[in-house]
């Protein structure tokens, strides 16, 4: 677009009440911009609506542009819908996030995310393997019904330990 078709352009937009620009001068969305020409199209005469379609639309398009203009309460009606449709997918995934399932799939990230940044492969997998190691023989043990007379017996044994290490403790300050 040369510089005299943009003042042309910018001439009759601006003669229909629609700004390109923004206060801070940059340039508007083109949702934005044929929201506002949309907005005045039916208040517009037949030579200012030839003219914002000649300038936007060339000579080839017309029809095209004409039928967005025209019809463009279907376009917010379907940019409302996806607005719609996104805050209700962001409620959603709030609530996943917020259960087991979600806090699960986080640490799972954060762990891929881990992995992939700072261990080394064969690191990670030695961790998982000798995880997956003890817990198979935790398993192992507790279907054999060792494991808990094992850790039953320990825990006595340290007690046990503990009343006589006292009881002799006290001995030792009774004869001192």
């Amino acid at each position: 677009m040369t510089s005299a078709e943009y003042g042309n352009l910018v001439s009759t937009l601006t003669n229909a009440g629609v700004s390109l620009t923004d206060v801070n001068g940059e340039f508007r969305s083109t949702y934005d911009i044929l929201k506002d020409i949309a907005s005045v199209w039916g208040n517009l005469s037949s030579m200012k609506k030839a003219g914002i379609t000649e300038a936007l639309a060339g000579t080839r398009q017309q029809n095209v542009f004409s039928s967005i203009v025209t019809q463009f309460q279907e376009a917010e009606g379907a940019m409302s819908a996806t607005t719609d449709a996104t805050g209700k997918m962001a409620d959603a995934y709030q609530v996943w996030l917020d259960s087991i399932s979600g806090h699960l799939g986080k640490i799972q990230a954060t762990f891929q995310s881990l992995s992939n940044n700072v261990l080394d492969s064969g690191l990670t997998n030695f961790f998982l393997t000798l995880a997956n190691d003890i817990l198979t023989g935790a398993d192992a043990l507790a279907k054999w019904k060792i494991l808990f007379p094992a850790i039953l017996a320990s825990v006595l044994a340290i007690k046990s330990a503990a009343k006589l290490n006292d009881s002799f403790l006290m001995e030792v300050a009774a004869v001192a």
